[in-house]
């Protein structure tokens, strides 16, 4: 046969059908969208962020934001009780200044250093109920001092959690009745 010559309509079909694409198989990938990389990353996504999420519990109790710094009603002379929580124990400071050493054994006077230290072996143990009486006997130490209700608590960074708490909890009352229920909080610096 010449190179020229024209080809059978049975050459031709033979060609058309060789030169298709084979018809899609029923089955694993005959025009379905393969979503199994997809549910993979989700899956992985899904399991790292429930692994990576921390479970907070909060305990909370009612403060309220300090009136500021102008007159307080009712008062001729503010109080001002400033309650310091420290490593190494809690000092009290009023408007007339540092409460010395010692205030819960007797009547409250002004001078340094701190006013209740701590005890222990490791000198680390808060006597909260001396805590307490010192916090009475400021309060009873002025007339202007018993209708007082505030007083701001700043503490340390390395004091913990809980000894915050019990220093709330030894200035708001006592067996006798209320002391300082209004607790503010203050920044203490690093």
């Amino acid at each position: 046969m010449s190179d020229d010559a024209p080809l059978s309509p049975r050459q031709r079909s033979t060609l058309r059908r060789l030169a298709r694409a084979p018809d899609a198989m029923l089955g694993d990938e005959a025009g379905e969208l393969n979503v199994d990389p997809y549910l993979d990353i989700i899956t992985n996504i899904l399991v790292f962020s429930l692994a990576t999420i921390s479970i907070v519990f909060l305990a909370g109790f009612d403060a309220k934001l300090p009136a500021g710094n102008g007159p307080r009603k009712g008062l001729s002379r503010a109080l001002d009780l400033v309650m310091l929580v420290g490593h190494r124990g809690v000092a009290f400071t009023t408007s007339e200044g540092h409460i010395a050493p010692g205030c819960g054994d007797e009547a409250p006077s002004v001078g340094g250093g701190v006013t209740i230290p701590n005890s222990g072996a490791n000198g680390d143990a808060y006597d909260w109920a001396r805590v307490t009486r010192c916090a009475r006997s400021i309060k009873e130490a002025n007339s202007d001092a018993r209708a007082e209700r505030e007083v701001t608590i700043s503490a340390n960074p390395d004091v913990s959690y809980g000894d915050l708490i019990h220093a709330i909890d030894a200035v708001r009352a006592d067996p006798q009745g209320e002391l300082f229920p209004d607790v503010h909080f203050a920044a203490s610096p690093r």
